[in-house]
């Protein structure tokens, strides 16, 4: 049976769709609604809504901003994300150890 290879694009948006429900989760549990949220980042709700459904992506500034309006560090956002960045580490695209090892 021929296993089905998952593209660098398709990778991305899963994380991007993960990490949507995340934020949302997060949102969910400090009892801020979307338009608290979109207002304290300065955005309208349905950006908020596109972001927590994985349909807009967050720059690394955004990403601040949201755990700002969350009133949580950055590192909170991705607790749970960890795993999943290395979760297709079979593709060509992925890093070697040696190279990782060098840039750090």
């Amino acid at each position: 049976m021929k296993k089905s290879r998952i593209t660098r694009r398709q990778r991305y948006l899963d994380l991007d769709a993960r990490f949507g429900l995340r934020l949302a989760a997060i949102r969910e549990e400090m009892g801020l609604s979307q338009d608290q949220v979109a207002q304290a980042m300065r955005f309208v709700r349905p950006v908020v809504s596109k972001i927590e459904h994985g349909q807009r992506a967050l720059t690394a500034l955004e990403i601040c901003d949201y755990a700002r309006a969350l009133n949580v560090e950055p590192e909170l956002l991705f607790d749970e994300l960890k795993h999943v960045v290395f979760e297709y580490d079979t593709s060509p695209q992925s890093v070697s150890d040696e190279h990782a090892e060098s840039v750090s």
